[in-house]
């Protein structure tokens, strides 16, 4: 799994369709994530850098996917936000290249995510296939509430696509 930026052009649209779509803040803080495959569909799942409200949050649940170092179990790296993933537009994200980043803590940190994803890319697809069937089928008022609304989503993908 890769690391991809997001175009600010994209996020602004999508943000008018669903506010819970995470901001770009203009390329400052982009919003970077990796690509899921859900029923199909093509997602970007945003990163978040590791915070002291994020580790406190109960792993098992579907809406996020926790990292930690692969040295130390206890090296929290921050999360996935699963929650907000977005339908992925291949115009409108750009690779990121971690190699050219210049702030060395922030390199560091997306390497160990990297290598965390790697290897639990098949937990972070099968939770992400559950939180969108407990959105989109199930409904269930809690996952609703807290995601992005994948179908408003998708739809927004096909008129963004066509202009």
């Amino acid at each position: 799994m890769k690391f991809f930026i997001v175009s600010d052009r994209y996020i602004s649209y999508l943000k008018k369709i669903d506010a819970k779509v995470p901001d770009n803040y203009n390329g400052k803080r982009p919003f970077i994530g990796i690509v899921v495959t859900v029923n199909g569909i093509e997602y970007v799942a945003p990163l978040s850098s590791p915070k002291p409200q994020l580790e406190r949050i109960n792993n098992s649940k579907p809406s996020v996917f926790k990292m930690f170092s692969r040295k130390d179990a206890n090296d929290f790296l921050g999360v996935i936000n699963l929650n907000y993933m977005i339908p992925y537009l291949a115009s409108e994200v750009t690779l990121l290249d971690v190699d050219n980043i210049q702030d060395h803590k922030y390199k560091n940190l997306l390497q160990k995510q990297h290598e965390y994803i790697k290897i639990n890319k098949e937990e972070i697809s099968s939770k992400a296939t559950k939180l969108h069937d407990l959105v989109r089928n199930k409904k269930q008022d809690h996952f609703v509430s807290i995601s992005c609304d994948f179908d408003a989503l998708e739809n927004a993908l096909k008129s963004f696509q066509a202009t």
